[in-house]
């Protein structure tokens, strides 16, 4: 999602989807010769790979603890989300910073 629309990619059916907010226009693109992969290595894009191996990792105690983001990383980059959307639906600026610090965060 960006300032002025939207992509979003549909894994079924090999199709990227544009979405403009200016002129509330969607458009659907197929991808041609789309190669999915079904396995493990292939959902959500391949991230289950990534995530299954740090599992993996963390279990047999060889997890060093440098690739997974801590929840308090992850809550912001959340919360950065809510914010992109407040603005979006409120058609207004809204400071990171005092979205972080509603809810008890700061931005570091």
């Amino acid at each position: 999602m960006g300032t002025m629309g939207e992509i979003h990619a549909n894994m079924e059916d090999d199709s990227v989807t544009l979405f403009d907010f200016r002129t509330r226009k969607t458009e659907r693109i197929m991808i041609p010769n789309a190669v999915q992969d079904e396995t493990i290595n292939g959902g959500h894009g391949g991230g289950d790979e990534g995530i299954i191996r740090e599992l993996y990792e963390f279990m047999s105690g060889a997890y060093n603890g440098f690739r997974a983001a801590d929840i308090n990383i992850s809550v912001k980059k959340h919360l950065i989300g809510f914010a992109a959307e407040e603005a979006r639906h409120g058609e207004k600026i809204v400071k990171v910073d005092e979205v972080f610090a509603r809810y008890g965060f700061e931005n570091n």
